[in-house]
């Protein structure tokens, strides 16, 4: 019985590889095109009253963190009985008549991870069509998954520190300009920039960025010995 090198490469057998991965990026995919063409028909019946990502005829939101508006421990968050206590958390925060800067720095608060997942699919999009025109074992998956891998860390990064500086640049837009002889507590905006960008949850992070790499290097061995096989054949 010899051995059929040619099986992995039928359009049908690459299709079921890319499962189910790729009918879960088609449905998010669709999701996301059905999230973005929703709200505006949605708003009609709402007297056009449309507000998304800050811009709009409504108020501008931003989910902010409390350390930029009370101090720490000074105000409870409700009552609670003798020997507990509540720490800084986060506090949606509403800017009525917002100016041009409030809606851009809400913008910045919730637009970054949007366009992060939106990333995410495309990249996921772009491997799986690679996987169907040359076949699991491509150089060109190998260096799609790794490409993945160091993107998703890096934009994770840097999507959670913008995010986290317009939130607290956001929250200082809702202090008065200071007053001569009045204590005005500042907002504490590169100490939440930093916080943000570095207090991420590591744990699950670093796990699918090094099973990509792995993953990688797996196929980038299972490559090589798919050409080897090939080649004796």
């Amino acid at each position: 019985m010899g051995l059929q090198a040619e099986t992995v490469e039928l359009p049908g057998t690459r299709r079921k590889v890319t499962q189910p991965l790729g009918g879960t990026v088609w449905l998010f995919m669709r999701l996301t095109l059905l999230g973005l063409v929703l709200p505006p028909l949605l708003s009609l019946l709402n007297g056009g009253r449309f507000t998304s990502y800050g811009f709009g005829l409504g108020s501008a939101c931003a989910t902010v963190t409390l350390n930029g508006i009370a101090e720490s421990g000074s105000q409870p968050m409700a009552q609670l009985r003798p020997g507990m206590f509540s720490s800084p958390g986060n506090v949606l925060l509403c800017a009525n008549h917002p100016t041009l800067e409030q809606r851009f720095l809400v913008t910045l608060t919730q637009l970054p991870m949007t366009l992060l997942w939106l990333a995410v699919l495309v990249l996921l999009g772009l491997l799986i069509r690679t996987v169907r025109l040359n076949g699991p074992f491509d150089v060109g998956v190998t260096r799609r998954l790794r490409f993945l891998a160091w993107f998703v860390l890096a934009a994770w990064l840097a999507v959670n520190a913008i995010q986290s500086y317009a939130a607290a640049a956001f929250t200082a837009t809702g202090y008065p300009r200071p007053i001569a002889g009045l204590d005005q507590m500042p907002v504490p905006v590169l100490q939440d920039t930093i916080d943000g960008a570095l207090g991420t949850n590591w744990i699950p992070l670093l796990l699918v960025v090094c099973g990509l790499l792995s993953l990688a290097r797996i196929i980038r061995i299972g490559a090589q010995m798919h050409d080897d096989l090939v080649g004796t054949i």
